[in-house]
């Protein structure tokens, strides 16, 4: 090679370099100037789900714009209350395919009317295989079940959102219902020889509280109609968990901490299968954290005013696993 004139060409000395930062541990630390568990960096092999109550996605750029939120935070989002028609429903699934910032596949279940409807954005970056919506046969519950396979790992997704009514009775049957609907998939896959033992992920806005610790005045849960429902949801936890139990990711990794999702309460959760919670084993649940409803607002065109913005009416819970 010609050297232009006044110019020297040296042979460079390869030298080591040390790294700054060593492995990730379980924790995950996190980045320069993030405090919010929820952003910190992916790694190779992580998943992350998320699950939200956007409070209704009728509207067409609304539904597009939630669907590019929800897949900045996860890989998987699972949402309640849509209030989606067939038509609405269709139009949605297109966008997602097609939009370079959802590329989803997405999922639709319970009843479409205001205020229900449960849907599963499925993210390319999911690495997701084997992909299958389970049937239902109560079409009005609000549940939604997929099973999927994760990096050669069985998982099922479920998503749910509980009776609004403040009747105790009315919560308890939703989660009789519940129950009942994950035994008939159970009992499915039981005459099934190829069905896999799965990761279970349930995301769900249970619009109840059963802490203290999860809404900021105490109250009293006493009384026979407790109990019942008590027992209505260890019932629900233990059809889900096929025989196992379901633990709840946020209250595990931080037992005192207080944070709502809804108001003065935190009424949405994603539980997971109890052997996530492992450190020995993979995958195992990593981080659990709340992201706020501004950092998740969009704009969206108006007639009259050009743009507002645009919050979905719960925060959204992400775990990493």
């Amino acid at each position: 090679m010609m050297e232009a004139e006044g110019t020297k060409y040296e042979e460079r000395k390869p030298r080591w370099v040390k790294q700054r930062e060593g492995p990730r541990d379980v924790e995950t630390p996190k980045q320069k100037g993030k405090k919010s568990q929820a952003t910190k960096k992916q790694c190779v092999g992580d998943t992350k789900v998320v699950f939200n109550n956007p409070g209704g996605l009728g509207e067409e750029q609304k539904s597009l714009r939630w669907g590019r939120r929800m897949m900045e935070l996860a890989d998987i989002a699972i949402g309640a209350e849509c209030n989606q028609d067939e038509a609405a429903q269709q139009d949605f699934k297109r966008a997602a395919h097609w939009d370079p910032y959802i590329k989803a596949q997405v999922l639709h279940a319970g009843y479409q009317r205001k205020g229900t409807g449960m849907v599963v954005l499925i993210g390319e970056r999911a690495n997701a295989t084997e992909v299958m919506q389970r049937q239902v046969r109560d079409t009005t519950l609000q549940l939604i079940v997929v099973d999927l396979t994760i990096n050669n790992v069985p998982h099922r997704i479920v998503g749910g959102h509980a009776a609004p009514s403040a009747d105790l009775r009315k919560k308890r049957e939703y989660y009789e219902r519940v129950a009942s609907a994950m035994r008939a998939i159970r009992q499915e896959d039981a005459a099934n020889p190829f069905a896999k033992r799965r990761v279970k992920i349930w995301g769900q806005d249970r619009n109840l509280t059963l802490d203290d610790r999860d809404q900021r005045k105490p109250m009293s849960r006493t009384g026979k109609r407790w109990a019942e429902l008590g027992e209505a949801i260890n019932e629900a936890s233990e059809a889900i968990a096929e025989g196992g139990d379901v633990i709840d990711a946020f209250r595990i990794l931080q037992p005192s901490r207080e944070e709502y999702t809804h108001g003065s309460r935190r009424l949405d959760t994603i539980e997971v299968s109890e052997d996530l919670y492992q450190p020995e084993r993979l995958p195992r649940l990593l981080t659990c954290e709340h992201v706020d409803r501004d950092k998740i607002a969009v704009l969206l065109p108006h007639a009259r005013k050009g743009w507002y913005k645009w919050e979905p009416e719960h925060k959204a819970v992400v775990i990493t696993v």
